[in-house]
């Protein structure tokens, strides 16, 4: 989990890798895909907190000894109707 603090909101992100993620592309081994959920509470200075959550996927590719995202997709799943 990171925590950080910016613009008066203090927020909780989480992201969690799908169990059997990433996944190797191609045959090198230098390219992967993988996806997860993701979330987060803010802490408005007014008002209570609430979450915002939803799903994410990446491409990734090794360059050296390094992983570079190439392409970084996401979504925010809508609050239940009350």
């Amino acid at each position: 989990m990171q925590t950080c603090t910016s613009n008066g909101i203090s927020k909780d992100y989480i992201r969690k890798y799908d169990q059997d993620s990433p996944y190797v592309v191609g045959t090198a081994g230098n390219e992967r895909w993988a996806n997860g959920e993701w979330s987060y509470t803010a802490l408005p200075k007014s008002g209570d907190p609430f979450q915002l959550k939803g799903y994410w996927s990446s491409i990734d590719t090794r360059e050296g000894n390094d992983w570079k995202i190439k392409m970084l997709t996401w979504n925010l799943t809508p609050a239940p109707a009350k």
